[in-house]
């Protein structure tokens, strides 16, 4: 059984279907009409047109181009290459440089290059269309032309022997396909396996293993374990495991690598671009672990590569993204850290006011958000907010972000919630007009808006919202992926403040529990949430010695992890109070909440309504402990 069975290539088979019946329609030949027949009536057609209208008519010239698309879809490439070469001048005098027009007409002589074996020239194409697409006229509505386009782009650097390259072009097309359509969508499936792939053939048999379970996970789930497709996979993912163990190449590529004493530049370079992509993919099905040690691993070699600069342009980018994987593992303090790295360069470098700086700082303002410097947060999104404003279409989709995480941050500070709805609704209509109503962005507009609603009270219209969120995340990502699994956090939560029974709650939430446990790292801090979740509804049903437990074992991790002063910490430290509190235990319960209280004073500042409340909270645990004193004491 070859490993190659699944990679045979049926995306373009629809569209020449459906280009081969409109041209039966044009020339009025019935839509069945085979193409050999078609092709002769075409031809006919082109010779009377140069006869009567001139080789260099418009009408001459259009059904010329039919015709070459008809020989290339035939694979009479010799015949089409001195036709598309007429057609693309003529349409380079007719039309802007960029138009669609001669886009097509281009990817059309790539293809034809492509299939004649001249791949440099196919390169230098697909190149030009990339650079195009997906920096000029990209959105949802036509994410398949780019997809395509990178795809034909993997399959020339194949040809050339440019692994990294064609590796490159596979994970961008990976990355977009997530994006717009999910992770279970079938097109995914062929770039997944392009990729595995690839690393087949650099004897990186272990990520190839990796990917085709991913793959054969999301076949099981979507169309059966009955299905050909599952099987196929299935018997793929045996041949590549049992070649693993019988060639003696378990090493991997990476060992083999690994001394770059004995490499040569260039071949470093390579297993860097390889290193980084792994990571890139890794995040995105959620192994969040696997991408930071190939991203720790890309970095160590880049420092290699460019010892000479240690602040080169490559060693920046991984860095970045070192930075938020190290972040979505919940080491909020190193993520900062590096990122902090990254602004400072990229502001020597480019000056303060450059657009490239717009994506850093707003994550050094997620990532302060996260660690409850919210003043600090506001501060770097708003100078983010002022230079996308500055430099971005209203309709660009990185103001979009900017706009979202504004919003996010103005919650935390707690601004008025008028002014946050508005924004967000008007957020939430522009991301679904311009990336459609299913892109992730938009779905995570829609969930802020839903924390909108409850804050205000619409707790039936917050549950509607991220209820419809839940479906689509469920459907695109997968039940076991951790924005699932959080936005059904978020739901049970929204749920119960509309009425769900709490022992039913607390029920949802252990198994809510496990989920997180057996898909996510035990200290990442979205399981710290869903325990939290858990023993808030414990304590709400009176189980007091349930609760106090959990909130213990959150606190000391907590502690460690973020510090005693991070928000989250003192969150738990009051819901542990107020359990005391109900236990009974008012000396303790005062305690903590001292405690509490001092570290929200010093971060907050004496007049802050939460330091207020705190306060309240402490002062009537301090007369129920000690009812002889009637005043505060520190």
């Amino acid at each position: 059984m070859s490993p190659y069975s699944i990679f045979i290539k049926e995306t373009s088979v629809r569209d020449d279907q459906q280009f081969h019946r409109s041209v039966n329609r044009l020339l009025k030949l019935p839509e069945n009409t085979p193409m050999p027949q078609t092709i002769v009536s075409l031809e006919k057609l082109h010779k009377k047109h140069q006869k009567k209208l001139g080789r260099d008519h418009q009408t001459t010239l259009l059904t010329l181009f039919n015709l070459t698309v008809m020989y290339h879809m035939t694979g009479q490439n010799e015949k089409a290459l001195p036709h598309i070469t007429v057609v693309v001048e003529y349409f380079q005098k007719i039309f802007p440089p960029n138009d669609t027009n001669v886009l097509l007409a281009t990817k059309i002589q790539a293809g034809i290059f492509k299939d004649l074996g001249k791949y440099f020239e196919a390169k230098e194409l697909l190149q030009r269309i990339i650079n195009f697409e997906t920096k000029v006229t990209f959105s949802p509505w036509n994410t398949d032309s780019v997809v395509r386009t990178l795809l034909e782009m993997g399959a020339v650097c194949e040809k050339l022997q440019e692994h990294h390259e064609a590796l490159k072009n596979f994970i961008d097309a990976f990355e977009l396909i997530s994006n717009t359509y999910g992770l279970h969508h079938q097109s995914m499936w062929e770039v997944q396996a392009k990729i595995a792939r690839l690393l087949f053939l650099l004897e990186n048999h272990e990520d190839c293993l990796s990917i085709l379970e991913v793959v054969l996970s999301s076949q099981r789930d979507t169309l059966g374990t009955s299905d050909q497709h599952y099987e196929t996979t299935k018997k793929t993912l045996e041949w590549v495991a049992n070649c693993t163990k019988t060639s003696g190449v378990e090493r991997g590529f990476f060992e083999v690598v690994d001394d770059g004493r004995i490499m040569e530049p260039s071949t470093l370079e390579e297993s860097a671009w390889i290193r980084k992509s792994m990571g890139l993919f890794h995040w995105k099905v959620g192994d969040l672990v696997k991408a930071e040690q190939y991203l720790h691993s890309c970095l160590a070699l880049q420092v290699t590569i460019y010892r000479d600069n240690p602040m080169h342009e490559e060693i920046i980018k991984t860095k970045h993204l070192l930075s938020m994987v190290l972040v979505h593992l919940g080491f909020h303090s190193n993520g900062l850290r590096i990122m902090h790295i990254v602004l400072k360069s990229l502001e020597d470098s480019l000056g303060k006011d450059h657009p490239e700086l717009i994506i850093c700082k707003t994550n050094v303002a997620v990532i302060n958000k996260l660690m409850g410097n919210f003043n600090d947060a506001y501060v770097h999104i708003q100078e983010a907010y002022q230079i996308a404003e500055k430099c971005l279409k209203k309709d660009d989709s990185l103001l979009f972000e900017v706009q979202h995480n504004k919003i996010c941050i103005m919650i935390s500070l707690g601004e008025e919630e008028g002014d946050i709805l508005g924004n967000c609704k008007t957020l939430v209509e522009n991301r679904t007009r311009v990336l459609g109503p299913r892109h992730q962005d938009t779905l995570s507009s829609q969930s802020v808006l839903s924390t909108v609603y409850n804050m205000q009270g619409k707790h039936r219209l917050a549950v509607e919202t991220l209820t419809k969120v839940y479906d689509i995340r469920t459907e695109m990502l997968g039940p076991k992926h951790l924005i699932t699994l959080t936005t059904m956090l978020d739901l049970l939560i929204l749920r119960t403040n509309l009425g769900l029974p709490l022992d039913v709650a607390i029920q949802e939430c252990s198994s809510l529990v496990l989920h997180f446990l057996k898909n996510t790292p035990k200290d990442h801090p979205e399981t710290f949430r869903a325990k939290e979740t858990l023993a808030i509804f414990s304590k709400m049903l009176g189980k007091h010695s349930d609760a106090v437990c959990l909130f213990d074992i959150i606190l000391e991790t907590r502690t460690a992890s973020a510090g005693w002063h991070h928000p989250d910490t003192l969150m738990t430290l009051c819901e542990l109070g107020e359990t005391m509190e109900r236990q009974g235990k008012l000396r303790g319960a005062y305690e903590v909440y001292r405690e509490a209280c001092l570290a929200r004073m010093f971060i907050l500042g004496e007049r802050h309504p939460v330091v207020s409340d705190n306060l309240g909270k402490m002062s009537w645990a301090f007369i129920l402990a000690f009812r002889n004193c009637r005043k505060l004491m520190f």
